[in-house]
This record gives structure tokens, C-alpha cells and sequence, in this order.
């Protein structure tokens, strides 16, 4: 098991963050509900380093709320987001 750099804790996105991760999460959804989401709002982010950096966020769709864990892995042009978990999140 990787051993953990760094983590954050979990914070509202910036605009940045917004930009670069709502595509990648907006298709996922869209292929998990199998229609488009009248909403994709990412509510809350943090990030943690291991052997690469993982992103965790929390997103607000028309099925609800989610977590939703992205993978970023660098290339050769760039780095590529993949989404590698979700969970639905439910609250009592």
C-alpha cells in the first residue's frame, strides 16, 4: 500500500477547479444516469498524494449527492482525469 504524502482537507473548489474537473465529472454522470444532469455542482473538494494525486468530491446532481474520486495520471502531452470511484452520499 502507498504510503500518504499529503492531504488536505476538504474546502470549497476554486474557479480553477472548478473549470478543470466539472467536464470530466458532468460526463460521467451523464453516462452513470444515462441522460444529461440538469445540475453538476461541485460543493467541496480535497486532494491527497501518494504514489499519484487523488482528488475527492463532493457533487450535487439530479440524483442527488455524491462523492466522486478522480485519479490524475500524468502524460506525456498533459495529465489525464479519471474518475475511479463514487458513492452516492446520503444524510439522517
Amino acid at each position: 500500500m502507498p504510503a500518504v504524502v499529503g492531504a488536505s482537507a476538504y474546502s470549497p473548489p476554486s474557479a480553477e477547479e472548478k473549470e478543470r474537473f466539472t467536464p470530466v465529472v458532468t460526463k460521467y454522470i451523464t453516462e452513470k444516469l444515462g441522460k444529461e444532469s440538469n445540475i453538476v455542482e461541485i460543493r467541496r473538494i480535497r486532494s491527497q498524494i501518494t504514489n499519484v494525486k487523488m482528488y475527492f468530491l463532493e457533487v450535487l446532481h439530479d440524483e442527488g449527492y455524491s462523492q466522486i474520486t478522480l485519479r490524475e495520471d500524468p502524460k506525456a502531452d498533459g495529465v489525464e482525469l479519471t474518475v475511479v470511484g463514487h458513492e452516492y452520499l446520503t444524510f439522517n
